[in-house]
């Protein structure tokens, strides 16, 4: 019992202790609460109103550099514009340079055409005199006769002659000549090969102009009695044809073709007569 009383005023005691320790941490958290906010008082930041006054030196000088700066950047737009103005003329004046150079070069290219017509012109005209000159003063060789003897005979060694001349104002130079003999049916087309189955008979030599010379024609082989007696019957016709080849004085090549048939029509007077065509001469 005694225990149980001892208990219980112990309990009571801790009970006064718990409300007395409630009331001291009460104490000491309201005196902390009131310690922190005078803290914080004294520790915020005072507020200072304050004006702060430059040097008047200060100001003059950064004034005076601000009107210098000023009066740079004027000066420095002032000569962009001059210079814009400047390129523009000369970017004017390019253009019209280029345009009058434009203009320059096509009448040039108009007068050069205009020039090289009037040289070709002239070269051309020139050329033609020329050629008219040199048609004028060349060489023009070519027979003017075929004669043969007086009879055909039987076997007779000679045909007859070729008489070759040069009418022209100027030497005929290498003058060379070939001649050929054919005997075929007088209804068979003639057509002379020029340059093939002809006589040895060549001659080379200059002729002067006026100049003339015959040219010997021998058979080859000796004609027959019944070669002799077609040729008068006219059944075969004989045929002598050539050609003459020479250089005239302008070294320019020339060529002249000839063709003769023996006509035995007039039996009274038998005779060599031209043919219709292979007579050209350039």
């Amino acid at each position: 019992m005694n225990y149980l009383k001892t208990l219980a005023d112990a309990l009571r005691s801790l009970g006064l202790l718990h409300s007395d320790i409630e009331k001291i941490s009460n104490q000491i958290e309201s005196a902390t609460t009131e310690y922190k906010a005078q803290n914080d008082k004294e520790q915020s930041a005072p507020v200072v109103n304050a004006v702060l006054h430059r040097p008047q030196t200060e100001i003059d000088s950064e004034e005076a550099r601000a009107a210098r700066q000023e009066t740079r950047d004027t000066n420095r737009l002032r000569l962009e514009a001059a210079a814009v103005i400047a390129g523009g003329i000369v970017a004017i004046a390019t253009l019209g340079q280029l345009m009058l150079t434009k203009r320059a070069v096509n009448i040039a290219a108009v007068s050069a055409d205009a020039a090289q017509k009037g040289v070709n012109a002239t070269q051309q005209s020139i050329e033609t005199t020329v050629k008219q000159f040199q048609l004028d003063q060349r060489a023009w060789v070519g027979p003017i006769q075929v004669s043969q003897p007086p009879e055909f005979k039987v076997d007779p060694d000679l045909r007859g002659y070729v008489v070759i001349t040069n009418t022209g104002k100027s030497p005929a130079l290498s003058e060379e000549h070939t001649i050929s003999e054919m005997a075929m049916p007088r209804k068979m087309k003639f057509a002379p090969q020029y340059g093939k189955n002809e006589s040895p008979i060549t001659g080379k030599s200059a002729m002067q102009p006026n100049a003339w010379y015959k040219v010997p024609v021998w058979a080859n082989p000796p004609i027959s009695g019944d070669f002799v007696k077609w040729i008068n019957s006219g059944d075969l016709r004989l045929y002598l044809f050539g050609t003459i080849t020479y250089l005239d004085i302008f070294q320019q090549r020339h060529r002249t073709t000839f063709c003769y048939w023996f006509d035995t029509s007039d039996k009274s007077r038998p005779a060599f007569s031209t043919c219709d065509t292979y007579n050209e001469a350039d």
